[in-house]
């Protein structure tokens, strides 16, 4: 097999290259051999995700390319084994968040959450100013919430 010819430009998520919205593997496809027939996938002989060299590529229907990937399950339970977020940290009861089904790394999603703040705060400031507001208001407006004129609990 020839060597990879690996692609430079953006890289989504799930560490495919992509140009836009499009996989990048799937546009050298067309490019090389014509539209992909409807229900079939885009196969990497070479099991790199970034490759986009067309004499690694292959067309295989979704049950072909299960085969050589292992079925869901075994994939799930690939999933289940691991002990480690991507970024280091140790699933454990305390640090761990499970959503609809899938785990989260409770350190992770601070981090995300304090850099996300960071970045959105002259955006988000005002609507959190206003909810703050809000919350006072509701609760000097109940019986004995309010002790003097000024507002203190």
């Amino acid at each position: 097999m020839s060597d990879c010819i690996l692609w430079t430009g953006r890289i989504n998520s799930t560490g495919y290259g992509v140009d836009g919205r499009k996989l990048a593997h799937r546009l050298t496809w067309v490019q090389a051999n014509g539209p992909i027939p409807q229900g079939l996938v885009i196969h990497h002989e070479c099991r790199t995700r970034l490759c986009v060299n067309p004499e690694h590529l292959r067309c295989l229907t979704h049950l072909e390319h299960n085969q050589i990937h292992g079925n869901a399950e075994a994939w799930y339970e690939r999933q289940r084994q691991k002990t480690h977020c991507p970024q280091g940290h140790e699933y454990t009861p305390e640090n761990t968040i499970t959503k609809r089904g899938k785990r989260h790394c409770r350190e992770c999603a601070k981090a995300y959450s304090r850099e996300y703040h960071r970045l959105n705060r002259e955006r988000l400031l005002p609507a959190m100013r206003e909810r703050a507001a809000r919350v006072r208001n509701e609760t000097v407006g109940r019986a004995g919430a309010s002790r003097c004129g000024e507002r203190h609990p």
